[in-house]
């Protein structure tokens, strides 16, 4: 009653069928899932090295209006954080 033999309603997952056939269907999934995989970890580590450099950069004013730095110590350092 629920399995009709090979062929037939079910014998297997509709979607499997569709698009995992042949292998394409599968290679063409991991295809896009090691893109999404490398873009989130570029993203991440881009998103990283920005805040460090801001945060960097807000010490570094800090220090400079608490009188810490002169003001050409300030703008080496400034200078030196943009690249």
């Amino acid at each position: 009653m629920y399995n009709r033999g090979f062929g037939g309603f079910d014998r297997g997952c509709w979607f499997a069928d569709r698009f995992f056939y042949g292998g394409w269907g599968m290679l063409a999934l991991a295809a896009i899932l090691v893109a999404a995989g490398i873009l989130i970890f570029l993203f991440v580590k881009n998103n990283k090295k920005k805040d460090t450099s801001k945060d960097a950069l807000e010490r570094l004013k800090t220090r400079y209006v608490n009188g810490e730095l002169s003001e050409e110590e300030y703008l080496q350092k400034k200078k030196v954080l943009d690249l």
